[in-house]
């Protein structure tokens, strides 16, 4: 009896830890929520932007990112609902944010991106500086797996937005993009690199829908110089259910180093 009563008590405080090791691994913690809700609408900040740019130069770079960022913003609603973390999105209207800060950046950047072509080239390449950033930033803080895949993914996404935008400013302005937020030797480092692979951007990329070894749709590629994000046919072989698989040298789980917006650290955090 003594040794039925110790096998059940053990059973019982193996099956409390494992309820409780699996509630943990199933909830966000308040820094990774507070997170994920800024970068969703961080997102909408980039989108809206971008609409709003092209709107004025026509550019097509500007559509095609747009796009992206939808994508990128359909992506981290599908993290916010599997958390139960509500978004801090409340209207879809272009330009319209619940975060003052945000509310304050689309309008100093669209100020700054409708007066010129250059000006709306660099507001491009900024906020795909700034994203990479607060992405860095955002999967040194997660220990979640599948929050921290989703922001690599974004995060190779702004690498080639940011590829997108050099490239166009080198096209129209007739000079080379220089880093605005960033490290001058990593945006150079990115700029001068290949188009990467499995981000949802650039030209003839991996199926995101193959499986195994079949050959994709790809829903997440464009065929527009690698700028942006329209549906083209996938030519590689899907290795998920979502990404393509990537061939593009990642940056790490670093946190991100330079000037922030507006030359101040800002924490979004708290």
């Amino acid at each position: 009896m003594k040794k039925l009563f110790t096998g059940t008590a053990i059973a019982a405080v193996l099956a409390g830890s494992f309820a409780a090791t699996s509630q943990a691994a199933s909830t966000l913690t308040e820094a990774e929520s507070k997170t994920l809700q800024f970068m969703h609408e961080e997102e909408k900040l980039a989108k809206d932007v971008y609409l709003t740019l092209y709107d004025k130069w026509n550019i097509r770079s500007f559509s095609n990112i747009a796009g992206a960022e939808q994508r990128h913003q359909n992506q981290l609603k599908a993290l916010l609902d599997k958390y139960g973390v509500p978004s801090a999105i409340q209207s879809s209207t272009v330009g319209d944010f619940a975060n003052p800060e945000l509310a304050k950046m689309y309008k100093d950047l669209t100020t700054q991106g409708l007066a010129s072509l250059e000006g709306a080239l660099k507001v491009g390449g900024m906020i795909e500086e700034l994203d990479i950033m607060d992405l860095q930033k955002a999967i040194a803080e997660s220990d979640k797996a599948d929050v921290d895949s989703t922001y690599e993914n974004l995060m190779r996404g702004s690498r080639n937005h940011l590829r997108a935008f050099a490239k166009q400013y080198n096209k129209n302005i007739g000079s080379v993009y220089q880093a605005q937020l960033m490290p001058a030797a990593e945006v150079s480092a990115i700029i001068n690199s290949e188009q990467e692979r499995g981000g949802g951007t650039g030209g003839q990329g991996h199926g995101g829908k193959g499986k195994g070894g079949g050959h994709g749709q790809g829903q997440n590629m464009s065929q527009h110089d690698g700028h942006g994000m329209q549906q083209g046919r996938g030519q590689g072989r899907g290795q998920g259910h979502r990404f393509g698989k990537g061939n593009g040298a990642g940056y790490g789980k670093q946190a991100g180093q330079g000037k922030r917006w507006g030359q101040q650290n800002r924490d979004h955090q708290t």
